[in-house]
């Protein structure tokens, strides 16, 4: 599926929380200096997880200021620091709130606060759990809270999979082309704990396991210079043999649709597998090693620092490319 945006779709603000720390310039810095996760602390080896490395953020709690977080899970948390971010908080979202859409990507949002509830049931009985515990374990709870929090009042939805945090932004993108909404935030989270780390370590991959949140604020041109969203690009596969070629297909589309050409000037910020001679003469920035396997959260983390260097003048590809599932490229362009 190709998805080439009409109307003009712009970047107004972006905030993103990962392993190496807060921010655009965190995920860039760790890459020149060639940071990697630490050796994984007693915190992170649950129950005798075997995993060495864990690409976690440190204390999320350090970086929240805001009032009525009690009761929000540690995915909500990251959530709210990157929206935050984007958002300019403290500050209002801009436009009337019932034009604000948000769209939120996630493959495990609710999967630890599900069995960490299941768990109370079973141990404690059914009459002992917290209630207040119980709109976690909800799929569509952390953009719920996003529009709670911060007000935006329109389109509420949750995509789930691999690289839906990529696919929440082009979903966005599509809402503000077709005029379902003068404002968007979009973008992806992934939150670690015993399940989900439990999960990963019985599938074998030798992936270092990570954690984080990116998201854009999206909306009409800006007064000032800028990044804006050209086009996105998507297809979904489940053959081992045709992921190379969909990659390929994917961002032959995007550069197309995007009217970029495969030169230095153009950067491709990818997460997931390599995608190989898929990004011949594309200039390749590869943010597993510093993020890890971030998941739905990768693509959104890939985002971030795509707009950012369009922003600065380099059109940039963001993409994700999971093992399995859907493969899917956004296009930022100077604006």
């Amino acid at each position: 599926m190709i998805g080439v945006i009409a109307r003009p779709v712009h970047v107004l603000g972006s905030g993103c929380i990962a392993a190496p720390g807060r921010g655009p310039d965190r995920l860039e810095s760790a890459l020149d200096d060639g940071w990697r996760p630490p050796e994984v602390s007693a915190e992170w080896r649950p129950d005798g997880s075997a995993h060495a490395r864990v690409a976690a953020v440190a204390r999320p709690e350090d970086h929240l200021r805001m009032r009525g977080l009690r009761s929000l899970s540690r995915t909500g948390r990251l959530c709210c620091i990157a929206a935050a971010d984007a958002l300019g908080h403290p500050d209002l979202p801009p436009g009337p709130p019932e034009r604000t859409a948000v769209v939120v990507g996630t493959r495990w949002g609710s999967i630890e606060p599900l069995v960490e509830f299941n768990r109370a049931a079973v141990t404690a009985g059914p009459r002992l759990v917290n209630p207040s515990h119980f709109p976690n374990v909800v799929v569509n709870a952390h953009a719920g809270y996003l529009g709670t929090l911060f007000g935006p009042a329109g389109p509420n939805l949750t995509v789930c999979g691999p690289a839906a945090g990529l696919e929440a932004i082009g979903q966005a993108a599509d809402l503000l082309d077709l005029a379902r909404a003068e404002h968007a935030l979009a973008g992806g989270v992934e939150a670690l704990g015993t399940t989900v780390l439990h999960g990963l370590a019985s599938e074998g991959s030798g992936d270092v396991p990570g954690e984080g949140a990116g998201f854009l604020l999206l909306g009409p041109p800006p007064e000032r210079p800028g990044a804006r969203v050209a086009a996105w690009a998507s297809e979904t596969v489940h053959a081992p043999e045709d992921l190379g070629p969909a990659r390929s297909r994917v961002l032959e589309e995007i550069l197309e649709a995007a009217g970029l050409g495969r030169g230095d000037r153009t950067l491709l910020w990818h997460v997931g597998e390599p995608p190989n001679g898929a990004a011949a003469g594309l200039q390749g920035r590869w943010l597993d090693p510093v993020v890890g396997s971030c998941h739905a959260a990768g693509g959104a983390l890939a985002a971030v620092v795509a707009a950012r260097s369009a922003t600065a003048g380099r059109p940039s590809v963001a993409a994700s490319f999971p093992p399995d599932g859907t493969q899917v490229a956004v296009a930022f362009v100077p604006a």
